[in-house]
C-alpha cells in the first residue's frame, strides 16, 4: 500500500496553488471553470511575490492530531523566502522553526537556537525545488486531461473580494504523472517516470479564485490513506506586493 507522505501531498497541493496564482489586477472576462483555472495558471510567469499561509492538519491512524502552520513572504522571481513554522503538539522536541533563503544562502533555526547557515556558493539553494514554470507545465497538462473534472461549486466572499469556488478532481494516474513531471530531471524521458504506487488516491482540490482578476485566494485538499487523514489549506494574499527579505540578525561572538 502507498503510505501517506505529507511532504509529497503538500508539494502537490502547494504546486497547484502557486501555479494557479495570477498577479495582474486587470479584470478578465468570465470563463468556463476549466478555462478559468487554466487562465490563472498561465499567468504564473507574471507573479513576482506573494504572502503564503499553509495549514497542515494530520490525524494519524492512532487518532493523534498534529497541526503544522507555515507562513511568510515568498519572492517568486528571486526564489527567496522568509517563513516561520509552528508545530503542535511539539514533535521530536521541535515546536517552532524558521527558514530564510536570501542572496544564495539558507538560514535556518529551531526555536531560539542559533541560526545555521549554508549555501553561499553562487548556486541556487533552491535548485532542487521545481521552478514555477515547470510546475505550471505539469499542472496544466493535468488540468487539460479529459479525465480531470473541474466544476463550479458557487460564489462566495473571500476577504475583501468575491470568489468562484471551483472543485478540481484529478484521478490518481493523472495526479501521479503531474507530481513526477515536477520533480524529475528536465532531461529525463517520460518513460522513466516512477510507477503509480498502489493506493495512491489522486487529488480533490477546492479552489477559491477571485472574480474579475482570476487571482487564487485559497485552496484546500483532504486525503485519507491507510487510516491517516491529511488536510491542507493554502491561503495566498498580497499578490505582487513589495517584500523585503534580509538575512537574519545574528548575535555577535561576544554576545
Amino acid at each position: 500500500m502507498y503510505h501517506l507522505r505529507p511532504g509529497l501531498a503538500t508539494l502537490a497541493v502547494a504546486a497547484l496553488v502557486i501555479a494557479g496564482c495570477s498577479s495582474g489586477t486587470t479584470p478578465q472576462p468570465t470563463l468556463e471553470p476549466r478555462d478559468e483555472v487554466v487562465a490563472a495558471l498561465q499567468s504564473t510567469a507574471e507573479l513576482q511575490t506573494v504572502h503564503a499561509l499553509i495549514r497542515i492538519e494530520l490525524r494519524d491512524s492512532n487518532g493523534q492530531d498534529y497541526l503544522v502552520t507555515i507562513e511568510g513572504d515568498v519572492d517568486v522571481a528571486a526564489r527567496e523566502l522568509d517563513v516561520n513554522a509552528m508545530i503542535d503538539p511539539e514533535t521530536l522536541g521541535i515546536r517552532e522553526a524558521q527558514l530564510v533563503v536570501v542572496d544564495g544562502s539558507v538560514y535556518s533555526r529551531l526555536g531560539n537556537e542559533s541560526w545555521s547557515v549554508s549555501g553561499g556558493t553562487g548556486q541556487d539553494p533552491l535548485e532542487s525545488v521545481p521552478t514555477t514554470a515547470r510546475i505550471a507545465a505539469a499542472v496544466e497538462e493535468a488540468l487539460r486531461d479529459p479525465a480531470t473534472t473541474i466544476r463550479l461549486e458557487g460564489a462566495e466572499d473571500c476577504g475583501d473580494a468575491r470568489c468562484d469556488r471551483i472543485r478540481v478532481e484529478v484521478p490518481a494516474e493523472v495526479a501521479w504523472r503531474a507530481v513526477n513531471r515536477m520533480v524529475q530531471p528536465v532531461d529525463q524521458p517520460a518513460a522513466s517516470l516512477q510507477p503509480l504506487p498502489s493506493g495512491f488516491p489522486g487529488f480533490a482540490i477546492d479552489l477559491w479564485i477571485e472574480q474579475g482578476t482570476h487571482r487564487l485566494r485559497q485552496a484546500t485538499n483532504t486525503t485519507v490513506v491507510d487510516g491517516n487523514r491529511l488536510s491542507i489549506i493554502v491561503a495566498l494574499s498580497a499578490h505582487d506586493a513589495p517584500v523585503t527579505i534580509r538575512p537574519p540578525v545574528q548575535p555577535s561572538p561576544n554576545g
